[in-house]
């Protein structure tokens, strides 16, 4: 599904999430969508002069995905630097809000070229990606992994019948294990989601054909392995999807955390597992 006018924004909030964050953004982001909303149905109200909206942290959350704390987090972070106006009503009542887009709009001029300058940094400092070791699994499906690319972790062994003889020590610390290969990927992976809305067809086939060769380089199993043009297509429609680049990219690597563990086949589609699910159940919440 394309996207429509409403998620311009979202879009292309690359500035405010460079300085305040993705979480900032995301809320920013829902703010602009529920005020866009109700302007168009006339439903802006006038509180101190200002046209404003009314909008519960409920809402904000099963918009953004994100918790309460964060989200007053963001609030407070986003009224900090002028960016929006709360008036809040009092316990159990939801807060008032005035989002001046022509505010947002010089905040991002005036912070593009820093932005700008730290993406030259970036590029020029890349790496390549850290090689990740995955279990051996079974070729049955197309865009299934060449076993013989394939590392296979050893087990440790025990005296321990209850654990199999499986030594579980070395699961203690496995998620933040996992968190520290994987780490700082999902910013990369996020800028080359959001760096495709912005360009028109034949651009939009190179940023698509980088997408793929970066998820490629996640995983060594991969190695060897040709993009068919089905996997262009799924890369293309998750682009096209109503959720934050940002949530694509931590879902894709989440894939490929259970990748590496063996939780899934090393197949490409399975980087994909689950976002057609969550795309849905946002489609439903705007339709």
């Amino acid at each position: 599904m394309k996207k429509g006018k409403e998620d311009a924004f979202i879009a292309s909030s690359k500035v405010i999430i460079f300085k305040l964050g993705h979480n900032v953004a995301a809320v920013l982001g829902t703010l602009m969508y529920k005020k866009k909303y109700w302007k168009e149905q006339n439903g802006l109200i006038k509180f101190k002069g200002h046209d404003c909206f009314y909008l519960s942290y409920l809402d904000i959350e099963l918009d953004s995905f994100l918790k309460k704390g964060v989200i007053s987090s963001a609030i407070n972070t986003l009224a900090t630097n002028g960016l929006i106006k709360v008036f809040r009503q009092g316990l159990g009542k939801p807060n008032c809000y005035y989002v001046d887009e022509s505010v947002i709009l010089a905040y991002k001029k005036k912070h593009y070229e820093a932005y700008k300058a730290w993406r030259v940094k970036k590029r020029a400092n890349n790496k390549a990606v850290t090689p990740v070791v995955v279990k051996k699994a079974e070729i049955d499906t197309s865009g299934s992994a060449n076993s013989e690319d394939l590392e296979v972790l050893n087990e440790d062994t025990t005296n321990n019948k209850n654990t199999k003889n499986k030594n579980t020590k070395k699961n203690t610390n496995y998620a933040s294990a996992e968190e520290d290969v994987f780490s700082g990927y999902e910013e990369e992976l996020t800028a080359l989601l959001e760096s495709v809305n912005e360009h028109d067809d034949l651009e939009r086939a190179e940023g698509i054909k980088a997408i793929s060769e970066y998820l490629l380089k996640l995983v060594p199993g991969f190695k060897g392995f040709t993009i068919s043009n089905k996997d262009q297509e799924l890369i293309n429609e998750i682009i096209d999807y109503k959720l934050y680049p940002f949530h694509i990219a931590q879902k894709i690597i989440s894939n490929a955390q259970s990748i590496k563990a063996g939780v899934k086949e090393c197949r490409f589609g399975n980087l994909f597992v689950g976002l057609q699910e969550i795309n849905e159940g946002m489609e439903m919440k705007y339709n």
